[in-house]
């Protein structure tokens, strides 16, 4: 089973990865045109419009819905994108971590970034 971080699906766990994978098979044996993940933009080698990432999810939680497996809360994922930090490594220019809150009720508090002021950051 997937380890379970408060309900996440912690995609750098490799039992949540082979369920992921497993979705991804499903969709793809029930699906007739999956759909694709498409560059965002001009130039855009990561990807960024992710269609078939977003179906993929659907499948899974679905499925465990199906099974009448716990909800996950969030998903939390390392993204590697863009270009390579130094000549033949893995380790990205943009790499992050991405978290989605899928029951708000997971949330036990967060912070507002303040400027060096002290005041509320304005985006």
């Amino acid at each position: 089973m997937p380890s379970l971080i408060w309900g996440c699906l912690n995609l750098s766990d490799e039992d949540a990865l082979l369920e992921l994978e497993s979705a991804y098979l499903l969709l793809a044996a029930t699906d007739e045109q999956l759909p694709q993940n498409v560059p965002g933009f001009s130039g855009d080698d990561d990807l960024l419009k992710r269609h078939l990432d977003c179906a993929v999810f659907q499948t899974l939680h679905q499925g465990r819905a199906l099974l009448t497996e716990p909800a996950y809360q969030s998903v939390r994922s390392p993204f590697l994108e863009g270009g390579e930090l130094y000549p033949n490594t893995r380790f990205c220019k943009q790499t992050h971590v991405q978290l989605c809150i899928r029951d708000r009720l997971c949330v036990k508090g967060y912070f507002r970034p303040l400027n060096s002021d002290g005041e509320l950051f304005q985006a």
